[in-house]
């Protein structure tokens, strides 16, 4: 698998799942697991899911990717926008790892949620 294919792979994905809700297709991939019970929880709170892709590079096995998710909140009906960074390995077709970090603050306050000042 190439350096192309393997960023195809992890778009490919992570659309399917944001902008359907099926997430079975992850199951496939080891390194996904652990983002499904967060999806399983985020996604049905949100309507009129979708997701683009501004940056993506990869480096040997890895796939480093830069997504913007965005929806409609279905409880308060606010316009909701978050990143989420993701660096994904992918040997033979799977990804086998994954670290990821996502702006749920941007989801939390869409939701009404009082976020404490933070000192400094």
């Amino acid at each position: 698998m190439n350096a192309e294919e393997r960023k195809q792979l992890v778009r490919q994905l992570i659309e399917e799942a944001i902008t359907s809700g099926h997430l079975e297709p992850l199951q496939a991939h080891p390194g996904l697991h652990e983002i499904i019970p967060t999806l399983q929880r985020v996604l049905p709170t949100l309507s009129n899911r979708s997701v683009s892709f501004p940056l993506q590079f990869t480096e040997g096995e890895w796939v480093a990717t830069r997504t913007i998710h965005s929806g409609v909140h279905t409880e308060t009906g606010a316009r909701i926008e978050y990143e989420v960074l993701m660096l994904n390995r992918v040997v033979d077709g799977v990804i086998i790892q994954q670290h990821s970090v996502a702006d749920l603050m941007q989801i939390l306050r869409a939701m009404g949620v009082q976020m404490p000042d933070l000192p400094g």
